[in-house]
């Protein structure tokens, strides 16, 4: 076989090397490699095979895997040109009659390269994948011409609505208007474009995102034209706030009028805000901080968007009440040892007038004037 060839020659002498001369060594080499390549372009005809024989109208990687038969013949062919270009030099340098020693290799002549490929990948399969060359031109060209546009709008810095719209409707009418009955469209529709995704999909999803992004927009227009009641405002504005955020950042773009919304956004927000400070202890000092931070962006609010926080009379009676108890508590710091005799007494009646509203005193100020009602006891006993 060739592995003893190749091992044969690896170990002739220096002696045997000589009386064949420098020519003649270089050209069984050559001849040994040449048989050596032509095993190697054997396994690459079979992965070629294989790679044509998956050029089906299922193949959802038609142009990928058709691209790289394409490469891989060419590949082929010029693997076959190399060796038997190299072992022709070879040979028109040897002093032995190179004709006579080359005469038994197949493939050795100028038709060569033909009939490896005709014998070992088949004329079938090489017809197959002229076929598929056609196909794959269709699919590029409508690509190229419908799907491409749609992919550039939707990945420009700033989406335009109606450039995104035009390039999704021209690529369904362009899938449209291939008949049913044309098999090319069975292949067209399931070659992928993006991630996983085929043509038709693709163009699916994106006939989605304006359908989403519609639905928004006429929520939005709806609630221009009626706007909502105190009564309605919480569920129907939430229900746009939500319906938006699931949204993803493509489909929020085509959403022109969520500018709109911006009145309205501002209200419910202070509502949730509002909704979530009932559930703070009311003497903590987060509770303090967080209420003087909604009073501060309700009191922007206008007149309107004034009307839209439903639970706003809660706020105000809050905000009433951590006023008393500032007060309240100016009272408890403002004790000392001077004034402490009257001072004490004043703080705590003061604490106990505001009733149900005690519960708004810092916990610190109370335990300060617990604390000096004790010395206070104590000094008297």
């Amino acid at each position: 076989g060739i592995k003893v060839e190749r091992t044969k020659f690896n170990t002739m002498s220096e002696h045997e090397r000589t009386i064949l001369g420098d020519s003649n060594v270089k050209l069984i080499d050559t001849k040994i490699k040449y048989l050596e390549g032509f095993i190697e372009a054997r396994k690459d005809a079979v992965s070629l095979s294989n790679l044509v024989g998956r050029l089906t109208t299922k193949n959802k990687n038609l142009v990928s895997d058709t691209n790289k038969a394409l490469v891989e013949l060419q590949d082929l062919k010029d693997k076959l040109n190399k060796l038997s270009t190299d072992l022709s030099t070879a040979a028109s340098g040897a002093g032995i009659t190179s004709t006579d020693f080359l005469s038994t290799l197949k493939y050795y002549d100028g038709n060569g390269e033909d009939k490896f490929i005709k014998q070992f990948v088949t004329q079938e399969l090489i017809d197959k994948l002229d076929d598929k060359k056609e196909d794959v031109e269709k699919i590029d060209t409508f690509i190229k011409d419908s799907i491409t546009p749609i992919i550039i709008a939707s990945q420009a810095n700033i989406i335009i609505k109606d450039t995104y719209v035009s390039a999704v409707e021209v690529a369904r009418k362009a899938f449209s208007e291939i008949p049913d009955t044309d098999i090319f469209k069975e292949t067209l529709k399931i070659q992928i474009v993006k991630d996983t995704v085929g043509i038709e999909q693709f163009i699916k999803d994106a006939e989605l995102d304006i359908t989403k992004a519609k639905s928004v927009e006429d929520k939005i227009e709806d609630i221009k034209v009626n706007p909502p009641t105190s009564t309605t405002f919480n569920s129907k504005v939430t229900a746009i706030v939500t319906e938006y955020g699931k949204l993803s950042d493509l489909q929020k773009a085509l959403v022109t009028n969520y500018d709109a919304m911006e009145s309205y956004n501002k209200a419910l927000n202070i509502v949730t805000d509002i909704t979530k400070l009932t559930k703070l202890t009311p003497n903590s000092e987060k509770f303090r901080e967080d209420i003087h931070t909604i009073w501060e962006s309700y009191v922007k609010l206008n007149t309107i968007e004034k009307t839209f926080v439903t639970n706003a009379l809660k706020l105000e009676e809050m905000k009433s009440a951590v006023d008393n108890a500032t007060g309240v508590e100016a009272q408890i710091t403002g004790i000392n040892i001077a004034n402490a005799g009257m001072k004490v007494a004043e703080a705590r009646k003061a604490y106990n007038d505001l009733f149900g509203n005690r519960k708004y005193v810092l916990k610190e100020a109370l335990e300060l004037l617990n604390s000096w009602e004790k010395s206070s006891s104590t000094a008297a006993n």
